[in-house]
Protein backbone atom coordinates (compact mmCIF):
# COMPACT_ATOMS: atom_id res chain seq x y z
CA UNK A 1 0.00 0.00 0.00
CA UNK A 2 1.75 3.27 -1.01
CA UNK A 3 0.07 5.84 1.20
CA UNK A 4 1.79 9.28 0.13
CA UNK A 5 2.94 10.06 -3.29
CA UNK A 6 6.62 11.53 -3.04
CA UNK A 7 6.98 12.29 -6.48
CA UNK A 8 5.92 16.00 -5.93
CA UNK A 9 8.58 16.10 -3.37
CA UNK A 10 10.63 19.09 -3.90
CA UNK A 11 12.21 19.57 -0.41
CA UNK A 12 16.10 17.56 0.15
CA UNK A 13 15.89 14.57 1.43
CA UNK A 14 16.69 13.92 5.40
CA UNK A 15 19.96 12.62 6.86
CA UNK A 16 20.70 9.12 6.47
CA UNK A 17 18.98 8.21 10.30
CA UNK A 18 15.71 10.13 9.34
CA UNK A 19 12.86 7.33 8.31
CA UNK A 20 12.90 6.34 4.71
CA UNK A 21 8.95 5.78 4.36
CA UNK A 22 9.12 6.33 0.31
CA UNK A 23 11.40 2.93 0.36
CA UNK A 24 9.19 0.59 1.85
CA UNK A 25 7.67 -0.49 -1.67
CA UNK A 26 10.70 -0.92 -3.16
CA UNK A 27 12.53 -2.45 -0.34
CA UNK A 28 10.34 -5.34 0.07
CA UNK A 29 9.53 -5.72 -3.89
CA UNK A 30 11.52 -9.20 -4.48
CA UNK A 31 12.17 -10.52 -1.53
CA UNK A 32 9.40 -12.72 -1.10
CA UNK A 33 9.90 -16.23 -2.52
CA UNK A 34 8.46 -16.58 -5.65
CA UNK A 35 6.27 -19.67 -4.60
CA UNK A 36 4.44 -17.54 -1.48
CA UNK A 37 2.85 -14.40 -2.31
CA UNK A 38 3.16 -12.11 -5.32
CA UNK A 39 3.90 -8.29 -4.20
CA UNK A 40 1.71 -5.48 -5.64
CA UNK A 41 1.12 -1.93 -5.17
CA UNK A 42 -2.11 -0.18 -4.36
CA UNK A 43 -1.95 3.41 -4.19
CA UNK A 44 -4.02 5.05 -2.19
CA UNK A 45 -2.14 8.53 -2.08
CA UNK A 46 -5.54 10.53 -3.04
CA UNK A 47 -6.96 9.41 -0.39
CA UNK A 48 -4.25 9.97 2.14
CA UNK A 49 -4.97 13.73 1.70
CA UNK A 50 -8.62 14.13 2.69
CA UNK A 51 -8.30 10.86 5.26
CA UNK A 52 -5.04 12.12 6.97
CA UNK A 53 -3.25 15.02 6.30
CA UNK A 54 -6.10 17.32 6.21
CA UNK A 55 -7.00 16.32 9.38
CA UNK A 56 -3.00 16.34 10.45
CA UNK A 57 -2.90 20.46 9.37
CA UNK A 58 -6.35 21.23 10.83
CA UNK A 59 -5.61 19.93 14.25
CA UNK A 60 -2.13 21.55 14.26
CA UNK A 61 -3.47 24.79 12.80
CA UNK A 62 -6.19 24.54 15.25
CA UNK A 63 -3.73 24.25 18.31
CA UNK A 64 -4.47 20.17 18.93
CA UNK A 65 -1.79 18.00 18.88
CA UNK A 66 -2.38 16.02 15.55
CA UNK A 67 -1.87 12.43 15.83
CA UNK A 68 -1.89 11.14 12.49
CA UNK A 69 -1.17 7.73 12.98
CA UNK A 70 -4.05 6.85 15.06
CA UNK A 71 -6.07 7.98 11.70
CA UNK A 72 -3.89 6.09 9.27
CA UNK A 73 -4.45 3.23 10.63
CA UNK A 74 -8.36 3.53 11.31
CA UNK A 75 -8.97 4.90 8.01
CA UNK A 76 -6.53 3.89 5.88
CA UNK A 77 -5.50 0.40 6.97
CA UNK A 78 -8.56 -1.17 8.82
CA UNK A 79 -11.09 0.65 6.47
CA UNK A 80 -10.03 0.61 3.17
CA UNK A 81 -6.76 -1.68 3.32
CA UNK A 82 -8.76 -4.57 4.97
CA UNK A 83 -11.64 -3.67 2.58
CA UNK A 84 -9.17 -4.58 -0.64
CA UNK A 85 -8.18 -7.53 0.71
CA UNK A 86 -11.49 -8.89 0.95
CA UNK A 87 -12.28 -8.15 -2.36
CA UNK A 88 -9.21 -9.99 -3.29
CA UNK A 89 -10.53 -12.95 -1.36
CA UNK A 90 -8.02 -13.16 1.44
CA UNK A 91 -8.69 -14.96 4.23
CA UNK A 92 -6.83 -12.13 6.45
CA UNK A 93 -5.09 -9.15 6.46
CA UNK A 94 -1.82 -8.85 8.25
CA UNK A 95 -0.53 -6.39 9.61
CA UNK A 96 3.28 -5.21 10.85
CA UNK A 97 2.18 -4.07 13.85
CA UNK A 98 3.61 -5.65 17.37
CA UNK A 99 0.12 -5.95 18.63
CA UNK A 100 -1.95 -9.04 19.56
CA UNK A 101 -5.19 -10.37 19.45
CA UNK A 102 -6.89 -11.31 22.60
CA UNK A 103 -10.15 -13.30 23.46
CA UNK A 104 -12.25 -12.12 26.65
CA UNK A 105 -15.86 -12.68 25.54
CA UNK A 106 -15.01 -10.22 22.86
CA UNK A 107 -12.09 -10.05 20.90
CA UNK A 108 -9.57 -7.32 21.76
CA UNK A 109 -6.20 -5.61 20.89
CA UNK A 110 -3.25 -5.96 23.48
CA UNK A 111 -0.25 -4.64 22.53
CA UNK A 112 2.87 -7.02 21.71
CA UNK A 113 3.79 -9.91 24.04
CA UNK A 114 7.11 -7.88 24.73
CA UNK A 115 6.64 -4.54 24.01
CA UNK A 116 8.16 -1.91 25.83
CA UNK A 117 4.98 0.84 25.25
CA UNK A 118 2.09 0.65 27.11
CA UNK A 119 -1.03 -0.58 25.28
CA UNK A 120 -2.66 3.19 25.18
CA UNK A 121 0.25 4.42 22.77
CA UNK A 122 -0.82 1.43 20.54
CA UNK A 123 -2.30 3.69 17.69
CA UNK A 124 -4.80 1.36 16.53
CA UNK A 125 -8.64 1.46 16.62
CA UNK A 126 -9.99 -1.31 15.28
CA UNK A 127 -13.74 -3.05 15.74
CA UNK A 128 -14.53 -6.01 16.58
CA UNK A 129 -15.22 -7.16 12.66
CA UNK A 130 -11.85 -5.78 11.42
CA UNK A 131 -10.71 -7.05 14.46
CA UNK A 132 -11.85 -11.11 13.24
CA UNK A 133 -9.93 -10.10 10.10
CA UNK A 134 -6.59 -9.11 11.18
CA UNK A 135 -3.44 -11.06 11.86
CA UNK A 136 -0.13 -9.55 14.28
CA UNK A 137 1.86 -11.93 13.34
CA UNK A 138 5.03 -9.74 14.82
CA UNK A 139 2.94 -9.79 18.23
CA UNK A 140 5.12 -12.11 20.22
CA UNK A 141 8.19 -10.84 18.71
CA UNK A 142 10.34 -7.86 19.98
CA UNK A 143 11.68 -5.50 17.15
CA UNK A 144 15.09 -6.69 17.19
CA UNK A 145 14.30 -10.20 16.56
CA UNK A 146 12.32 -9.41 13.68
CA UNK A 147 15.35 -6.99 12.59
CA UNK A 148 17.84 -9.97 13.35
CA UNK A 149 15.50 -12.93 11.51
CA UNK A 150 15.33 -10.29 8.27
CA UNK A 151 19.10 -10.28 8.33
CA UNK A 152 19.61 -14.13 8.56
CA UNK A 153 17.34 -14.08 5.52
CA UNK A 154 19.38 -11.99 4.23
CA UNK A 155 16.41 -9.05 3.11
CA UNK A 156 17.42 -5.59 2.80
CA UNK A 157 14.49 -4.48 5.15
CA UNK A 158 16.31 -5.41 7.96
CA UNK A 159 18.68 -1.98 7.42
CA UNK A 160 15.94 -0.03 6.86
CA UNK A 161 15.86 2.69 9.41
CA UNK A 162 12.93 2.65 11.50
CA UNK A 163 9.83 4.69 10.79
CA UNK A 164 8.98 7.23 13.99
CA UNK A 165 7.79 10.19 12.23
CA UNK A 166 5.07 11.75 10.08
CA UNK A 167 5.40 9.24 6.99
CA UNK A 168 4.17 11.72 4.36
CA UNK A 169 7.26 14.51 5.67
CA UNK A 170 10.25 12.60 4.93
CA UNK A 171 12.82 15.14 5.40
CA UNK A 172 11.47 15.62 8.97
CA UNK A 173 11.01 19.58 8.17
CA UNK A 174 6.75 19.13 9.48
CA UNK A 175 6.71 23.21 9.79
CA UNK A 176 7.88 23.29 6.16
CA UNK A 177 5.37 20.86 4.77
CA UNK A 178 2.39 22.66 6.94
CA UNK A 179 3.63 25.69 5.09
CA UNK A 180 3.21 24.44 2.26
CA UNK A 181 0.07 23.03 2.76
CA UNK A 182 -1.54 26.16 3.97
CA UNK A 183 -0.36 27.78 0.50
CA UNK A 184 -1.88 25.12 -1.12
CA UNK A 185 -4.88 25.43 0.76
CA UNK A 186 -5.05 29.38 0.94
CA UNK A 187 -4.48 29.16 -2.92
CA UNK A 188 -6.71 26.39 -3.74
CA UNK A 189 -4.00 24.15 -5.76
Amino acid sequence: MQIWDYRNFKARMAPPSAPAAPSTTSTTRGEWPSSCISPSTWSISKRTSPGVIDAFCADYFAGRTPNPCVLCNQVLKFELLLRRAMELEADFLATGHYARIARAGHIMLAQGARCRQGPELLPLHPDQGQLAKVRFPLGDFTKDEVRAHAARLQLRVAEKAESQDLCFVPDGDYVRFLEEQRRRRHHGR
